[in-house]
C-alpha cells in the first residue's frame, strides 16, 4: 500500500457488538411497520427503537464496573450539544412545514 492508509485494520466484532449492530438494523427496518400499525409518526417509531437499543446496551453492560464509558449516559456526555440542537431545529422546522402544507 503506497498511499499509507490511516484506517485501522478490520477486526472481528464481539458477539455482543454483533447483537447491538443487528438489533439496530432491525429497529430501523421496523420503523415503517411500527408507524403503519400504530398510526404514529415515523420519528416516534425511531425513538422507540432508540429506547429499545438503550435498554439492550444497559442490559448487556449490567454489572460491569470498569466499563462505565460504554453506557448511554457516558456517551451522551460526549455529544456536541450545539450540533444536536441544530438538527433538532431542522427536524422541527420540517415538521411545521409539513403540517402547514
Amino acid at each position: 500500500d503506497a498511499g499509507g492508509s490511516s484506517l485501522p485494520e478490520a477486526s472481528e466484532l464481539a458477539p455482543r457488538g454483533k447483537l447491538v449492530f443487528w438489533s439496530g438494523i432491525v429497529s430501523l427496518l421496523c420503523v415503517p411497520v411500527f408507524a403503519e400499525l400504530t398510526g404514529l409518526p415515523p420519528y416516534l417509531a425511531m425513538l422507540t427503537g432508540l429506547g429499545a437499543m438503550w435498554t439492550l446496551t444497559d442490559i448487556i453492560h449490567m454489572g460491569e464496573e470498569g466499563e462505565e464509558g460504554l453506557k448511554v449516559p457516558a456517551a451522551l456526555a460526549n455529544l456536541d450539544t450545539a450540533g444536536i440542537l441544530f438538527f433538532l431545529g431542522i427536524l422541527m422546522s420540517i415538521g411545521v412545514l409539513d403540517k402547514s402544507g
